[in-house]
């Protein structure tokens, strides 16, 4: 009940926006409050309604002046005759700024007809995100991200784009609505506009503080609960929305059927295109099945292109700002310069290109500022005289005036300029949304269209690109905006939308695409493609023996073509003679996976220091290369190694790389038989995982070069089945040149470092020594000890993480450190061998501090070291010391032992566990 008196409290004054709110909270003491449980709360306790950016707390009126102008306390009116609020004189001005802007209010058309099957079809869609909503709240539907290296990219007209680095992952979706914690008490409403790797770039507020460091605070349930708020809006109709249109996307392909004859040859464009802008420009739904490289983006620029110039109105849209930017960036590249307003671009973009574009603005906010000009020098002197009455309101309040004529007229003159204020802020909205209304291509993400700016505008035709990244309830809230004329476009042997509940509903509408939901890809594999679909098959961007490798694993049914142009292409001087596809085996090295924080996801650090060599061998990977994995934190290791936009390349998450395309491409498998952990079902169960759409988008975005580095006996073991992801490897790996990681790493200053190279590192680190070692040799430790001992005293925090000896105690190499200030650190598995000295990497194939550590690789990279820090970082949990701390002593003496087969990790004895007979379940 704490949320919903703060509540209470907070709009007791009238309607708030949702970033005051939520500052207000934050006030409250209920900062930590995310906005599906703020609706559940207003909802059940009949406390306000969201209508638009608002909460508008129910029964709500403005206060009634009386007539001295002193209105009553605590008695409010409900029959001024302003239904905003606002004075006559307000009122005049307002009404004289709408004539002046030529805002028009076109009267809404009646809702179209409402088909059969709609309404249950929206029943199940709305269930279907009620399961994603509650399996986001059991995993917790808030986190908290620090935040660091925080720098402004582009300034836009209301919002600027700051770029961080984050320390831990980012679970939002780009276009989620989220908090910045800048300091305590001081919060800022910002929107996540991308996350790639570990780089995230937010949407602020101009006036906002723009810090280095910061918290992101993620509320994971705000999409789900406005997209279900806008489906159930939508099941009897809505004016704006046509539900046949909507519903006509997911329906069976068999209701879809048309023919498209040959029609007009379009410029560059091959057959497959021609026909996919010719199908695209007749009504009825197109569906345009892009394979990587196969010029899907070109061919959806020359549509947009010429449904502009038959004047119809176009929403272009896609499930991300950085796919929503490269398909409207090729739309205007054939368009060139445009008049301000004809096309607009909704919500903040990635591209920074689009921000104040030299050919014409447009960006909604930068277009809207123009034509809103007077509405926002208004606002901007409301919101001073706000903030000068807010002042000598507390002024007199803190000197006991707080009574009389003087201060409630005060009182009288805030409530009025707040009320003027709110007003001014939906007539601007009113011009945003004017400027789309008169626009010939509007593009924004699937998202918007749940937003005030676009809720039910309507659109003459639809293009949806990178549609298989999309769920099917979004779908068909996109193509309802439209008559039903529609293009669907995407890969469905690509990337799904990501869902984290597992019932039949969620399965149905959120992890399907259209393409499942209609039908299209189930007809494709049976070979049996409707007409509706038109197929693009020849490819521009690899190598003609991977296009070969992909269509062996993925496209069976419609293999690539290589085009000419990419068969006479020269690799360039620039890359070593070596074939296109490269394989970098580390079986033989029987390299070490980890977890981050010894819990979550996992890592290959040997892996990663490879890839170091590999960029740095411009012969074989060329200037930019880029450097893809599965794995979140080993996307944020191989990002250390390539910076951010300083020319040495790029590193991401095969799910952020979906579009990208490289010269070079280095794909990191990660998993290796070391570490104790089970094949990752991306490679051992790839059908019932989406592994292979996963292998299928990160095997396909190189021009020149793949490279895989990958324990191949451990991903590609002999299979039980035939399946995509086998028929891939043995296709690509007998065409491939195969790189001993030996020879790799030989020249480069990285190979079989010695044990006195470790003690000179150890005796020049002046901050930071962190070793993790499961076995501790006493030879070894011997000639160590005095070392680490060394630095701990002249105030180096010196830490060893080891695995305790079977009676759970100090292993007897270690034990002259025991009152030392070094930090002794026992923990199990410890599946980590490495250590970090200061600014210097070492890593090894065995225990790193054990007689036998295999393969050990030693790099000086500051940045990479800084990673590996946070990789490996122990947060403190309850009744456990985390990183930085000495453990904490059971009452036999013993350290305790940081005990990680469980989650959440739990203290422990084993000499004490042993008497009282305590199991402990591992997990795999």
């Amino acid at each position: 009940m704490r949320l919903v008196d703060a509540l209470q409290r907070a709009l007791r004054d009238g309607p708030m926006t949702q970033h005051a709110l939520m500052t207000a909270l934050d006030q409250l003491g209920q900062g930590r409050a995310d906005i599906g449980a703020i609706w559940q709360a207003c909802q059940e306790h009949g406390l306000a309604d969201l209508v638009g950016d608002q909460w508008v707390p129910r029964g709500w009126a403005a206060p009634n002046p009386g007539p001295a102008g002193k209105p009553p306390r605590g008695e409010f009116r409900v029959h001024r005759p302003d239904p905003d609020g606002l004075s006559p004189a307000a009122r005049r001005k307002l009404d004289a700024l709408r004539a002046e802007l030529g805002l028009t209010q076109p009267a809404e058309p009646p809702p179209a007809p409402v088909p059969a099957g709609w309404a249950g079809s929206v029943r199940e869609a709305v269930g279907a995100l009620s399961d994603e909503l509650s399996a986001v709240t059991r995993k917790r539907t808030q986190t908290d991200v620090p935040l660091r290296g925080g720098h402004v990219v582009a300034i836009g007209a209301t919002r600027a784009l700051m770029r961080f680095e984050a320390d831990g992952e980012v679970s939002a979706r780009e276009g989620t609505a989220a908090t910045l914690v800048v300091a305590p008490g001081q919060v800022v409403s910002v929107e996540v506009i991308s996350v790639f790797g570990a780089a995230i770039t937010l949407a602020v507020p101009t006036e906002a503080p723009t810090p280095a460091t910061a918290t992101l605070r993620c509320d994971l349930s705000w999409l789900l609960s406005t997209q279900s708020k806008r489906l159930n809006e939508l099941v009897d109709g809505a004016s704006g929305f046509d539900p046949a249109a909507a519903l006509a996307v997911v329906s069976p392909i068999g209701q879809q059927e048309r023919s498209v004859g040959r029609g007009q040859q379009w410029g560059m464009l091959n057959d497959a295109q021609s026909l996919a802008v010719n199908s695209g420009l007749c009504d009825g739904i197109t569906w345009l099945w892009g394979p990587p490289g196969t010029g899907k983006t070109t061919t959806l620029s020359v549509l947009v292109d010429e449904l502009r110039r038959r004047g119809l109105r176009t929403l272009l849209t896609a499930p991300t700002n950085t796919a929503v930017d490269i398909a409207l960036q090729a739309a205007l590249g054939r368009m060139g310069n445009t008049t301000p307003g004809s096309v607009v671009r909704v919500g903040q973009p990635t591209d920074t290109r689009l921000v104040k574009r030299p050919g014409g603005p447009v960006l909604v906010e930068e277009i809207a500022e123009q034509r809103g000009e007077p509405v926002a020098a208004d606002l901007m002197r409301a919101t001073e005289r706000i903030r000068q009455l807010r002042v000598q309101l507390r002024e007199r309040e803190k000197s006991g005036r707080n009574a009389g004529g003087d201060f409630d007229r005060l009182q009288v003159e805030l409530a009025d300029q707040q009320v003027l204020a709110r007003a001014l802020e939906r007539l601007l909205a009113a011009v945003r949304r004017q400027v789309c209304q008169d626009a010939h291509l509007v593009a924004a993400t699937t998202h918007q269209l749940l937003m005030p700016t676009l809720s039910g505008m309507a659109f003459d035709v639809v293009v949806i690109d990178e549609a298989s990244m999309l769920s099917s309830s979004l779908t068909m809230i996109a193509a309802g905006a439209g008559r039903g004329h529609t293009v669907v476009a995407g890969d469905f042997r690509q990337l799904p939308p990501v869902v984290i509940a597992d019932t039949p509903r969620a399965n149905t509408w959120l992890r399907r695409s259209a393409f499942e939901s209609s039908g299209v890809a189930a007809a494709v594999t049976r070979r049996q493609s409707p007409p509706n679909l038109v197929a693009l098959t020849e490819q521009h961007r690899m190598p003609q023996i991977l296009a070969e490798a992909i269509s062996d694993g993925f496209y069976p049914e419609s293999r690539l073509r290589t085009a000419d142009s990419v068969r006479r292409r020269h690799p360039g001087t620039d890359l070593r003679a070596m074939a296109p596809i490269v394989c970098v085996d580390t079986s033989a090295l029987r390299s070490r996976v980890a977890r981050r924080s010894g819990q979550n996801s996992r890592y290959n650090l040997i892996h990663v220091l490879l890839s170091a060599a590999m960029v740095a061998d411009r012969g074989l990977t060329g200037p930019e290369p880029a450097l893809i994995t599965p794995f979140n934190p080993q996307a944020k290791l191989l990002e250390a190694l390539v910076g951010e936009d300083d020319g040495r390349g790029i590193a991401s998450t095969v799910h952020r790389f979906q579009g990208g395309e490289r010269d070079v491409v280095i794909f990191d498998a990660v998993d290796a038989v070391r570490g104790g952990m089970t094949l990752h079902p991306w490679f051992g169960e790839p059908d019932a995982s989406n592994g292979s759409r996963l292998v299928n988008v990160a095997m396909s975005r190189a021009r020149k070069r793949l490279i895989i580095v990958a324990d191949v006996d451990r991903i590609h073991r002999k299979r039980p089945h035939r399946d995509a992801v086998g028929d891939f490897f043995k296709s690509a790996l007998a065409e491939c040149d195969y790189a001993n990681p030996l020879d790799v790493i030989a020249g480069h200053d990285l190979g079989q470092p010695d044990l006195e190279r470790m003690r000179a590192d150890i005796d020049r680190a002046e901050s930071t020594i962190e070793i993790w070692s499961e076995l501790v040799d006493d030879d070894v430790a011997a000639r160590l000890v005095a070392h680490l001992a060394a630095a701990a005293d002249r105030g180096c925090t010196t830490t060893v993480w080891h695995h305790p000896t079977s009676g759970g105690d100090i292993p007897p190499g270690l034990a002259g450190l025991r009152h030392s200030d070094v930090l002794l650190r026992p923990c199990t598995p410890v599946r980590e061998s490495l250590a970090v000295l200061d600014d210097v990497v070492w890593a090894s194939t065995d225990a790193l501090l054990g007689y036998f550590p295999g393969t050990v690789l030693r790099l000086d990279h500051p940045e990479l070291a800084a990673a590996v820090l946070r990789a490996t970082r122990r947060r403190n949990t309850p009744g456990i010391a985390g990183s930085g701390r000495m453990a904490d002593r059971c009452g036999c003496g013993r350290l305790q032992i940081r005990d990680e087969t469980t989650l959440p990790a739990r203290p422990s004895c084993r000499a004490c566990d042993a008497r009282s007979g305590r199991q402990t379940v591992r997990r795999r």
